[in-house]
């Protein structure tokens, strides 16, 4: 009952009407009047004084200021009574958010009163309907008597669980996608169905070195990699070292083995994508993109499911993709019998400035080697003739 001398007006003109029989089709009409005046009451309690309030510290004034407010919501039929349960909920201040915390007086006359009576049930409908879209309930969880079918909410420690990631991870996680960074990990509730694949995917990522041993290569390619962008972090989260998802491991694997033929085993002259990258001297990220590009008509594999490692090419044919137009001058092995001198003449030559000499890499094997520019060349001859050169003439 509304323990108060004062009229409630509103309350006191439906009861007026609804005993003098006016026809209505009012969702509240199908209440008992006795379940109208607890819900009214109880509800209206946390609608205005919040979770924390107990009616026995409340004055007759408030109690009909909170009755007034929870009347108003059931008067109005369903969608009012879940707004004002949503309402409750995203005020609530409780350290640990639930059913139970959040509704203070609500949930606590509820749990005194046999819900199972019938007048109580469109009440327990609603309450369920409402707890199991707002809260951590897993499926086939029971709350006042219904089974959930779909978890919607989990905890970041049930999420831990779930997925098997640490708590640690876990928190770092939930700060990345954005919620967390001001709520305790205690608080933290996780929309499953918009984070709940994050969460999988989180779960199923391997680190660096994990990965370098699936490709079958040494970890100090990885950074490469990441450079040339053939492979990105799924997460790269401030706290903890980039992890990558077997999937995009596999979907770059995939990209070159487009590009290959299959053998049963590797064709003579073929040799590994690392080795080669060592042989030709060559960044194994630059080979790769003559691959994935479709240059490398050579490029084989000898495994149905092949690691990078399972991967081969020519070595010439790659030379042949990387060489580049021949320098304008003479490498230095072939000036000493142009000059017709022998090494250590040609190294006393270069040593005296009397040519010059720099390092570049050969056009073709890629080797760090010591070229001399033609004009330089040009420059010796018209200033000094070699007593090879000189035989030479002479006959």
């Amino acid at each position: 009952m509304v323990r108060n001398g004062k009229a409630n007006y509103a309350f006191e003109k439906y009861l007026s009407e609804r005993f003098n029989a006016r026809s209505s089709s009012l969702w509240v009409d199908g209440l008992a009047v006795s379940t109208i005046v607890e819900v009214s009451e109880r509800l209206g309690i946390v609608m205005v004084f919040g979770q924390y309030a107990f009616s026995t510290k409340m004055s007759d004034a408030d109690r009909l200021q909170a009755f007034r407010a929870g009347f108003a919501a059931v008067y109005d039929g369903p969608a009012r009574i879940l707004a004002a349960f949503d309402e409750i909920h995203r005020t609530s201040s409780s350290r640990l958010p639930g059913f139970h915390s959040d509704f203070g007086a609500f949930s606590r006359w509820f749990a005194l009163v046999d819900w199972t009576k019938e007048r109580y049930q469109p009440i327990v409908e609603l309450l369920c309907k409402f707890a199991f879209e707002n809260y951590p309930f897993e499926v086939g969880e029971q709350f006042l008597g219904r089974a959930c079918e779909e978890q919607k909410f989990m905890r970041a420690a049930s999420a831990a669980k779930k997925y098997k990631i640490d708590h640690l991870r876990t928190r770092l996680l939930a700060r990345d996608l954005g919620f967390g960074t001001d709520t305790a990990y205690a608080q933290i509730l996780i929309d499953v169905k918009k984070y709940g694949k994050k969460f999988e995917e989180f779960s199923q990522c391997i680190n660096q070195k994990t990965m370098a041993d699936e490709l079958g290569i040494n970890e100090t390619y990885i950074n490469k990699f990441l450079a040339g962008g053939f492979i990105r972090p799924r997460f790269a989260i401030e706290g903890l070292a980039p992890i990558f998802h077997p999937d995009d491991i596999g979907s770059f694997l995939s990209k070159i083995r487009k590009q290959a033929a299959y053998v049963t085993r590797p064709p003579k002259g073929s040799l590994a994508l690392s080795e080669v990258s060592i042989r030709v001297k060559q960044n194994l990220v630059d080979i790769l993109e003559l691959c994935l590009a479709g240059k490398a008509k050579s490029l084989c594999f000898a495994n149905r499911t092949p690691s990078l490692s399972d991967f081969f090419v020519n070595r010439d044919e790659i030379l042949d993709l990387l060489q580049s137009e021949p320098p304008n001058g003479i490498y230095k092995h072939k000036v000493r019998p142009f000059l017709r001198i022998n090494t250590s003449t040609l190294k006393f030559v270069v040593d005296e400035g009397l040519l010059n000499s720099e390092r570049v890499k050969h056009h073709r094997s890629r080797k760090p080697t010591a070229l001399i520019r033609f004009e330089d060349v040009s420059d010796f001859l018209a200033q000094y003739t070699t007593l090879g050169m000189m035989s030479f003439q002479a006959g």
